[in-house]
């Protein structure tokens, strides 16, 4: 299964190839109105540049991709930049590459790699964070047995989320999809089947890859 990763914060960074400046500006998002209003900012912050090229990938396995060459020549701009978000799994996330022209140009080619080294670039001096699907559980049990489960779930390394007190203790965890039923089938013969379990909602958490 393929991890995809976004960033926790936004970032720029600046490179200057043959006198032009490429300004690429990394930005998590959470739709394709985020996206776009994203754009306008940044295309309002450098009025005077002379293009704003961007990518952005949406959904869990980057269902939703788009590119803007924004006036440079087709697919020198847009196209290397999605390129590169693809190969390095990201999702959620928008790049803008903003371009000051220094009066030399580029060429396709020359383009093509200057949008796609501003981004890698970018991208490597960002804090980078992995999207893990995981799953919610409820846990039912009886008093006596929260112990012995607080125990067990420590030594799988999951945390609970929460803890309600009533005629019977709940305890909320998230677990990863990959280990899902293996979980489960834990606690099943950990307490010879006097447990509760109540699957509830899968959620996208963010881990640091650091």
């Amino acid at each position: 299964m393929t991890t995809f990763f976004s960033v926790s914060d936004s970032n720029e960074s600046t490179q200057i190839i043959k006198k032009s400046e490429f300004i690429t500006t990394v930005v998590p998002i959470k739709d394709e109105e985020d996206a776009q209003s994203k754009i306008n900012q940044i295309s309002d912050q450098y009025a005077k540049a002379n293009h704003h090229c961007f990518a952005y990938l949406l959904g869990n396995h980057q269902e939703i991709q788009r590119s803007s060459d924004n006036g440079e020549p087709s697919g020198t701009a847009g196209v290397p930049i999605l390129e590169v978000l693809k190969r390095e799994h990201m999702t959620n996330l928008l790049v803008v590459v903003t371009r000051f022209f220094g009066g030399i140009k580029l060429g396709a080619g020359g383009l093509i790699r200057a949008y796609g080294s501003s981004t890698s670039q970018a991208l490597t001096e960002s804090h980078k964070v992995a999207l893990i699907k995981q799953v919610e559980l409820k846990i039912h049990l009886d008093y006596n047995q929260n112990d012995q489960l607080n125990y067990c779930l420590n030594q799988v390394n999951v945390q609970p989320q929460q803890t309600d007190y009533d005629t019977r203790v709940t305890t909320t965890v998230l677990v990863d999809e990959t280990n899902l039923e293996n979980f489960k089938q834990q606690l099943i013969e950990l307490f010879n089947g006097n447990i509760q379990i109540e699957q509830l909602e899968e959620v996208t958490t963010s881990k640091p890859t650091e």
